[in-house]
């Protein structure tokens, strides 16, 4: 092991002198005081200062309060910046440096990448590499600190840096540009007129930056997944320098990682398929190989021993030959047996969260570990189990399934609503809607919400477009049809009227809206499940043209209803005219103020990968009930703009990451533990209602609320159920 350290250490040394041999030039900060162009205009009020000169002013700061001063560059919300320098003359250029700064729980983080390009002429760039690229760039509490990229001197006269962020907020305080401090002769004309215009060449070579950055940030958390398992085991410390950029350098490292894991585990474990039960979903996060070691030595019968529906364990194979393993299910256990793979990300490495079925066999290589779940679906009274069985037949563990009888007893009258936004052209569902619809009618889902691309306009009769989208769905009569026709910003055009509301409009809208119940009908859609959702996340200036088309709608059409979500309390006026409300779960404690019978709840989970499956996808079934709800929700099922997005093993931006699936590499679709969590949430719900009449509602109301109180104890649902199994009434 010494041996292994000593060789990586010399590796990294010989890369960072490797590079500080190229920087043998009288260095300058050829930035300070020097003014640039920025594409997008900074929009965080409390850093709005002197934005030109703001980050060239050679004040680099690294106390408190980073974004609450006036000199720091802020932006929200903006995917990329360009900042674009004229140096004035070309010069030899070395390093390449940003400072700023993170705080997790404020939604700021360092930005994902910022790439360098260097070009002579502003027109054809070359692209140098990624400040951003680091060990250091991880989210955590608040921070300032500066990157930096170093490269062998290059000529240029013209920098552009692209930042790319992957949070709601990112600040800069400083850029620096190191180099020659002698000019050279300039080798084009002061060309000032053109800085900060778009190349032809950029775009793409932005593309490129961004694919080559991802690639070498997945080797980052190769490495990182590799000694998370290995901590207190492994405790040489083997770092992974900002030096060590290149992909065959950090795959060098990797690959004697494994190697070391492989003996590690040899050493220290008993020989063959090594079981270990894991307690509950945080401990699954944080799964190491010392767990397996301690299991092994210490535990009694080899059991899983968690509580509730979802049952976590590990194999380890310690061995020298391929193992299969085998699960044998009782007679009455209808489970799904998933493995649980490690996802790429952009914030944590060691993610735990797609999931591959293995349908009762799957084959374990030497020194590979895999972790999975049972999602547990008993039939009958009688608890049940399953038998995990290696090549020699002998059985290894068992894990215990309990019954689900109060599931099954649960009358889905008592059922939530659902609305989970799955949008069936979104690329990750066009190319699966028949599993996609099986899938959502399984789990509860009872909304379909249709896009306006998919609702004939007022010239239609028979709304084709509309009817074959809706032919995606089975049991149409069981399901609320919202019909969402964004009326923001043109509402007069799409019923040719010159004002909103005007007489013409109104015979237009009701002659359209007539026609679309009529048709709907014809397919077993009830009138009055059909909702008008002309808002989304309605805004207070929208709020008086909300009341008015509902005042003037009831009068007009039968079975006129409407759906509009809500973030805003000035907007609750307006909700209170809406037939349902679905209120953003960050505003759900002012549910009193808004007078409707039909108030559901729903969050915008960006960074989805990421979240909790407990916290943010399963206790919203909780909350509903605990503040009387009719429905839940979320952002979305998957509204990625590419299939690539949705590889289990690719980086995304997390800012363009709503989804609860993933594609494997064959492309078929993957379950998440976020989804099996919120589809239990909804079971959660009408077990609660189950037991409702039995204990009281308001005693029921007492054990939620510590449910909801205490969500950092992931088990704290299950035991509140499994006491309301056991309470005598």
């Amino acid at each position: 092991m010494t041996k292994f350290v000593r060789l990586l250490t010399l590796l990294i040394i010989v890369l960072t002198r490797g590079i500080a041999a190229c920087q043998s030039i009288d260095e300058i900060n050829i930035a300070k005081g020097a003014k640039y162009i920025l594409s997008e205009s900074p929009n965080y009020s409390l850093t709005s200062g002197t934005d030109e000169t703001d980050l060239t002013d050679g004040i680099v700061k690294d106390g408190p309060r980073f974004w609450q001063d006036a000199s720091t560059v802020g932006w929200s919300n903006k995917e990329k910046v360009q900042i674009d320098f004229d140096l004035g003359s070309t010069r030899l250029l070395s390093r390449f440096l940003i400072n700023t700064a993170r705080n997790t729980s404020a939604e700021v983080e360092y930005p994902v990448g910022c790439f360098v390009f260097v070009s002579n002429d502003n027109i054809k760039f070359k692209y140098l590499g990624d400040i951003m690229l680091s060990p250091r760039n991880i989210p955590g509490s608040y921070k300032v600190e500066s990157f930096e990229l170093s490269h062998k001197a290059v000529e240029g006269r013209f920098v552009k840096f692209v930042v790319v962020s992957k949070s709601k907020f990112v600040f800069l305080d400083e850029i620096e540009i190191y180099g020659d401090a002698r000019g050279r002769k300039a080798i084009v004309s002061e060309r000032k007129d053109v800085l900060g215009e778009a190349r032809p060449n950029i775009d793409g070579m932005i593309n490129d930056a961004l694919n080559e950055s991802a690639t070498v940030r997945k080797e980052y958390h190769k490495i990182q997944s590799e000694r998370d398992f290995l901590a207190h085991i492994f405790s040489d410390e083997v770092g992974v320098s900002s030096g060590s950029n290149s992909l065959k350098s950090l795959e060098k490292i990797r690959e004697d990682l494994v190697s070391t894991r492989k003996k590690l585990i040899n050493k220290v474990l008993p020989r063959g398929l090594v079981f270990t039960a894991i307690e509950d979903l945080a401990s699954l996060q944080q799964f190491r190989l010392i767990d397996a070691v301690n299991y092994a030595n210490g535990s009694e019968g080899k059991k899983s021993g968690t509580i509730g529906p979802f049952k976590f364990f590990s194999i380890i194979n310690s061995g020298s030959k391929p193992q299969p393993v085998n699960f044998q299910l009782s007679e009455n256990a209808s489970c799904i047996i998933y493995e649980v793979l490690d996802v790429v990300s952009l914030n944590k490495a060691s993610l735990k969260d797609a999931l591959k079925p293995v349908y009762n066999q799957t084959q374990i290589e030497p020194g590979e570990n895999k972790v999975f779940v049972v999602s547990n679906l008993v039939k009958g009274d009688e608890d049940e189990l399953i038998k995990i069985v290696g090549s020699d037949k002998k059985v290894i563990a068992t894990v215990d399934l309990v019954s689900l009888n109060e599931e099954q007893k649960a009358d889905n009258s008592s059922s939530l609503n659902a609305n989970v936004w799955a949008y069936m052209d979104k690329p990750v569902i066009r190319d699966n809607r028949e599993i996609v619809a099986n899938d959502l009618k399984e789990a509860g889902i009872n909304v379909v919400v249709i896009h306006s691309g998919f609702i004939d306009d007022v010239n239609s009769k028979d709304f084709p477009k509309l009817k074959n989208y809706l032919a995606n769905f089975k049991d149409l009569k069981d399901k609320k049809i919202l019909l969402f026709y964004n009326l923001k910003g043109n509402a007069e055009s799409k019923f040719k009227g010159k004002e909103f509301l005007d007489d013409t409009w109104k015979s237009n809208f009701e002659k359209w809206y007539k026609r679309i119940q009529n048709e709907l009908s014809k397919i077993g859609v009830n009138a009055a499940d059909i909702y008008f959702y002309p808002y989304d996340e309605i805004k207070p200036d929208e709020a008086d043209n909300f009341i008015a088309l509902v005042k003037w709608g009831k009068r007009a059409i039968a079975n006129f209803k409407t759906f509009v979500t809500v973030i805003d309390e000035k907007t609750y006026r307006a909700a209170s005219h809406a037939d349902i409300v679905q209120i953003s779960k960050h505003k759900v404690k002012d549910v009193g103020k808004i007078n409707s019978e039909e108030i559901w709840v729903y969050d915008v989970l960006d960074h989805a990968r990421e979240r909790n499956p407990y916290v943010d996808y399963r206790l919203m079934a909780w909350i509903a009930y605990y503040y009387d709800l009719k429905g839940v929700g979320f952002w979305n099922y998957s509204a990625l703009s590419s299939k690539g997005g949705a590889k289990y093993d690719n980086f995304i931006n997390g800012n363009e990451d709503y989804s609860v699936v993933y594609l494997d590499d064959n492309d078929k679709l993957l379950s998440s533990l976020r989804w099996e969590y919120f589809k239990r949430g909804l079971i959660d719900y009408k077990i609660l209602k189950f037991y409702e009449d039995k204990f009281g509602k308001s005693r029921l109301k007492k054990m939620v609320k510590r449910v909801i109180d205490n969500q950092d104890n992931y088990e704290e649902a299950d035991l509140v159920i499994t006491k309301l199994k056991g309470i005598k009434s």
